[in-house]
């Protein structure tokens, strides 16, 4: 039996020969419905009260959409003018019948209806607009129609109006939902469930309604509520396609009965007997069909809660968990199996009291538990705890406790229910990890320790070395050859580069163990200071440095100011053009490639000598040179293991796109793209820079471009250590 939630029906989409068959089968449908329908027309030849047609037409453009009007308008002129209607009366009920469907399908679509039948919602919908609202459209024009063309009297005009009323919206309460049960069912791909069932009641249906309807015994009406219970089986045991054939079923057998002059009503007039029998049968099938949506709600929503249940429970075996509920008039405490299991018990071996509760806490956490509970039952907070238990065994567990309180209607409490978790494991877990965090608390004292002693103590004999190096050069050079002048030179040379290394070693230990201070940097700013403190080397080295408009994001500003001036110390240094060019912008996080994300992606290109791809992977290691050690004025090439230190530390990343013989683009990101106007909340906000530095700026002091500052080597100005 489907337990799923209702599924919308959906119109079919048929094309080429597949959508003429399809109108085809619904100009045939509608046509033999019609033939049998005006078979019953008693009062007039084109007026039925009883009449199939109407819930073909409405289930057609259900499934088929509007595109099958035609089918049902050349279907109704059909019937009608070979019933002896005139041409231009039979066009206008045509026209009519045309549009109840359609009207009837609109109302239903723009109202939410489904078509499964599966919800009181949908069979509240075709009752109330399809049968009741859209059938009145056919039966006034029909009427008016065949008033105007002499085929009924003025004076008969109410009743002919009503009867082919009560024919069309019987047509859509007993006929229609058959109709679309079974589109349903064909669109599930699943058969209805309890098809034995369904036999057996559709067969006792069968039966009840030949001896209601047909037999002898049905004219004493002692057997006329024979078949409400099959009905209401029907409903709550079956689907909806079941309920809908057995209400079929019984109008079937009715009609038949009726035109046999035979059973409960076979007194009254025939006209009157088929409308009654029709006003009994729809009654009949809008309770039923409700009863059955409401028992199918009923069974999704029990199919759901177990479904739910089973995920509750494979959650709490899987979290160590188990449930409990007290009953705080009766001091009763229920324990799930698993909460039993945590306490060292085996199944059903809990008492069941708040009393064993407390008495199985360890004792220095049981007060903690009772001001719990009480806090929790007063209203204050939410119960939540964790506490320590002893178990028989005698080994102690942690444990968490969190549930609610439910109250009355009065607000007093009646009961608490809730979980409890093993947090042994997480509590094991906290102290090692606080037993590391300890460790490494004091292993970074030692590092910081060791950091002041190659500060100062490997520091000081390096400058002792290289001073007297440079002492016995000055005092002595004449004394000593070219060999022994070069080898003090070198001595030089050596102790001034191991400086630098230690220098860049200690500042790339210092960055992750410091806190940025981050804030709101406007970074047109930043370049600005960093130029300014550049500007000798740039001069020097006949740089142009352009400027585009760059954001105000939040980070380190002392920190991103190494990060652009290693950059620009690096397009200067490794550049073997006769004019050298730097360009410093900002682009969005889409354009910039490599995954720059959404946000503002920083940039400073360079037109150097490049870099070949298979160096690009290398580029940020720590002292990874791609050079002879003085090629490009040396360096020691810590300065984008730094800046990718720096960068990472914000949450962002940095990468290279470079074309050999043509230069490098370092792009990189500061943080997760947010972005500020300068001096204000808001959105995103590009400030323009200046172009270039000019020459009558102001001399800014940057302590930035200072920390990562590599020594010269004698061949060149190294600043801020390269990659190449």
């Amino acid at each position: 039996m489907q337990t799923t939630e209702p599924t919308r029906l959906s119109a079919w989409t048929l094309r080429g020969w597949a959508l003429a068959s399809a109108l085809g089968v619904v100009f045939a449908l509608y046509t033999l419905a019609g033939v049998l329908g005006l078979s019953l027309a008693v009062v007039s030849p084109q007026v039925s009260p009883v009449w199939p047609p109407t819930a073909v037409a409405l289930a057609a453009v259900l499934l088929l959409g509007y595109r099958v009007w035609p089918a049902v308008a050349a279907g109704a002129l059909a019937v009608n003018y070979q019933s002896g209607a005139p041409l231009e009366a039979s066009l206008a009920i045509a026209a009519g019948n045309t549009l109840e469907a359609v009207a009837g399908v609109w109302l239903l679509r723009r109202a939410g209806f489904r078509g499964t039948m599966d919800s009181l919602r949908d069979v509240l919908l075709l009752a109330g607009l399809a049968a009741g609202v859209s059938t009145a459209i056919s039966a006034t024009i029909g009427v008016g129609s065949l008033w105007a063309a002499g085929r009924i009297p003025t004076e008969l005009t109410p009743g002919h109006w009503w009867t082919w009323w009560i024919g069309d919206a019987m047509g859509n309460l007993v006929f229609a939902p058959l109709l679309l049960t079974v589109a349903a069912w064909a669109q599930r791909g699943s058969v209805p469930g309890r098809a034995g069932e369904a036999a057996a009641v559709l067969l006792a249906t069968g039966v009840a309604a030949l001896l209601i309807f047909v037999s002898p015994l049905g004219t004493h009406g002692t057997l006329s509520f024979l078949i409400a219970p099959l009905l209401v089986w029907s409903a709550l045991r079956l689907e909806q396609v079941y309920t809908a054939a057995a209400v079929v079923l019984v109008a079937a057998v009715a009609i038949w009965g009726l035109l046999r002059g035979s059973g409960e009503v076979a007194a009254e007039a025939l006209n009157q007997r088929l409308l009654m029998m029709q006003t009994f049968v729809g009654v009949a099938s809008v309770s039923s069909l409700a009863l059955g949506a409401a028992s199918a709600a009923r069974r999704r929503t029990e199919w759901l809660l177990r479904g739910s249940e089973a995920r509750l429970r494979m959650a709490v075996e899987a979290g160590r968990m188990g449930t409990w509920e007290w009953e705080i008039a009766s001091g009763r405490v229920q324990w799930s199996p698993g909460l039993e299991a945590i306490h060292g018990l085996s199944p059903g071996e809990f008492p069941g009291t708040f009393e064993y509760v407390c008495g199985e806490t360890h004792p220095e956490d049981r007060a903690l538990l009772q001001a719990r509970v009480a806090e929790a039952l007063a209203g204050g907070a939410p119960y939540q705890v964790e506490y320590r238990i002893v178990r028989r065994d005698g080994g102690t567990r942690w444990v968490e406790g969190r549930g609610t309180v439910v109250r009355d209607a009065e607000g007093r409490p009646v009961r608490m229910i809730g979980v409890c978790a093993d947090i042994t494991a997480r509590k094991d877990s906290e102290r090692l990890l606080a037993t590391k965090a300890a460790a490494l608390e004091r292993s970074n004292a030692d590092l910081e320790d060791f950091a002041y002693a190659a500060s100062h103590d490997l520091k000081e004999p390096l400058r002792g070395i290289s001073g007297y190096a440079t002492m016995v050069l000055e005092d002595s050079a004449e004394r000593l050859d070219e060999k022994a002048r070069e080898r003090l030179r070198s001595i030089g040379h050596l102790t001034t580069r191991m400086d630098g290394l230690i220098s860049a070693l200690l500042e790339y230990s210092r960055l992750g163990r410091t806190e940025l201070a981050v804030a709101d940097v406007d970074l047109a700013e930043v370049v600005r200071e960093v130029l300014e403190a550049l500007r000798p080397r740039l001069e020097q080295d006949r740089v142009e440095v352009s400027v585009g408009a760059l954001p105000t994001v939040r980070c380190d500003r002392f920190r991103t100011q190494q990060v652009f001036a290693n950059l620009v110390s690096n397009g200067c240094k490794y550049n073997d053009k006769e004019a050298r060019r730097i360009e410093i912008g900002a682009v969005n996080g889409a354009l910039a490639g490599a995954g720059g994300g959404a946000g503002p992606v920083l940039f400073v290109r360079d037109n150097g000598i490049g870099i070949p791809d298979r160096h690009l992977g290398k580029l940020f290691r720590m002292f990874k040179r791609l050079h002879a050690r003085d090629a490009f004025g040396g360096g020691t090439g810590a300065g984008l293991a730094i800046v990718k230190s720096i960068v990472e530390r914000h949450g962002g990343r940095v990468w290279c796109e470079s074309v050999p013989g043509d230069g490098s683009t370092f792009y990189f990101t500061l943080g997760p793209g947010e972005t500020r106007p300068a001096g204000g909340e808001g959105g995103a906000a590009i400030r323009q820079g200046p172009a270039a530095p000019k020459p009558d700026t102001p001399m800014v002091e940057v302590r930035a471009v200072n920390p990562v500052v590599e020594p010269a080597s004698p061949g060149g100005q190294g600043v801020a250590g390269g990659a190449g």
